[in-house]
């Protein structure tokens, strides 16, 4: 932390929790999505697929959201604008991005997970 302002800080926190919240929202819904209920031999608990499918979309994911967050602030330093605006908007665009990776997946299963008692 040595050298970093209030601001950087509270920045940085934010961005790493969205980031954060947006892959995991995304991996339980592909959990879900892949879940084998039905199982009678434990080898066959999950479909395999939906897993892998899941961390390869996170590996895209990851990058490209931590950059909404980041490139603002590079462009607006770029373009002589002050830095809080590159801030602003980088939080706009990388908050809504990383919300909508946390909340669309998770509303996209919740049929299957309202069945999960219903044999």
């Amino acid at each position: 932390m040595q050298g970093l302002s209030i601001l950087e800080f509270v920045y940085s926190l934010v961005a790493i929790i969205m980031c954060l919240a947006g892959m995991t929202g995304m991996l339980l819904s592909f959990g879900v999505a892949g879940a084998n209920l039905t199982w009678d031999d434990p080898r066959k608990m999950n479909s395999g697929m939906m897993g892998c499918f899941g961390q390869i979309v996170t590996v895209i994911y990851l990058p490209v959201s931590f950059g909404l967050f980041i490139a603002p602030l590079g462009l607006a330093q770029f373009l002589k604008f002050p830095l809080i605006y590159g801030y602003l908007i980088g939080l706009l665009l990388g908050s809504a991005f990383a919300a909508g990776f946390t909340f669309i997946p998770l509303w996209l299963v919740r049929k299957k997970v309202e069945r999960l008692g219903a044999g």
